[in-house]
């Protein structure tokens, strides 16, 4: 059985360097405040610990009762988080030694393990012109084992890309207290035409996070005087080209693709990130973190 290769041991360890606080139990705190989801009812406080965020401080109620306090909210307890991962044609395409599949498989499972690690359940589907796996957010490692199984058998990767369907299809499974992640290169997205409207109702009911994942050449064609070929990741049609001709259009007209698509998200509060495949993911992945979490602090 051929599988994708993903280097899970050496992006945990990655992982565990640049952003010790996300794994290790001395900042659960901040993690749950990273994600935590819509509809929160605020529970109770309890007093601060050396082991909590700082930042999670709620500094009025503190100076009312001469102690530290944290606010506590109900789906602080258990999480569900839920990927949706785009397993498409177009997604087997790489320049640089990672395929953007292997890219966007390591970054799931990296954040799998994040949840995993601070037992709080997760669920997924894989999806391309059809749902190929789901399962719905469950704990423990036994989930984490069957989501590497699955996200890295190459079998249940390929064919065409129906983003709409997908998203119609978990709307009414998942509670709506889920958090969604959406991993994509979001090719072939501009054919659908409701898929704005899909996202809007979506991001009413989840909260979501789109993860934009990309090659380079994704972005930029070569802009020497060559010949190059270019397959068509769903028709499977065939182009020679002159990349000198058309270097700039194409570089152009990605730019305005991706900047549609970001504005969608953006417009209907989706938080949206684009990740490159000859780029590490981590700090980003920081970045998005710390913007989420002043976000969501200054909503509680």
């Amino acid at each position: 059985m051929k599988r994708l290769r993903i280097d899970i041991e050496r992006i945990i360890k990655e992982l565990e360097i640049a952003a010790r606080e996300l794994v290790t139990t001395r900042i659960v705190g901040r993690y749950k405040s990273v994600f935590r989801g819509k509809g929160l009812e605020f529970e109770d406080y309890r007093a601060y610990t050396p082991q909590d965020d700082a930042s999670n401080i709620d500094w009025k109620a503190s100076l009312r009762t001469n102690r530290l306090l944290i606010k506590e909210f109900k789906e602080e307890r258990n999480l569900n988080v839920f990927f949706l991962i785009d397993t498409s044609q177009s997604m087997l395409f790489g320049s640089s030694p990672k395929l953007k599949s292997e890219y966007a498989a390591t970054l799931a499972a990296s954040l799998a393990y994040l949840i995993q690690r601070a037992n709080d359940s997760f669920g997924y589907a894989l999806f391309n012109d059809k749902v190929v796996k789901f399962r719905l957010p469950a704990r423990g490692m036994n989930q984490f084992r069957i989501f590497l199984r699955e996200i890295s058998d190459i079998k249940n990767w390929g064919n065409n890309f129906r983003f709409s369907e997908t998203l119609n299809y978990v709307f009414n499974i998942l509670d709506e207290r889920t958090i969604v992640i959406i991993i994509s290169d979001f090719i072939g997205l501009e054919k659908e035409k409701n898929w704005k409207e899909i996202i809007k109702l979506f991001a009413r009911k989840f909260d979501t996070i789109a993860m934009m994942i990309r090659d380079k050449r994704d972005e930029k064609l070569p802009e020497e005087n060559i010949e190059i070929t270019i397959q068509d990741p769903y028709s499977e049609k065939i182009l020679f080209i002159n990349s000198k001709l058309i270097a700039k259009k194409y570089e152009s007209y990605v730019k305005r693709q991706e900047e549609e698509i970001r504005k969608v998200f953006t417009n209907y509060e989706v938080d949206f990130i684009k990740l490159r495949t000859d780029k590490p993911f981590v700090p980003l992945l920081i970045e998005l973190f710390k913007k989420r979490e002043q976000r969501l602090r200054l909503i509680s």
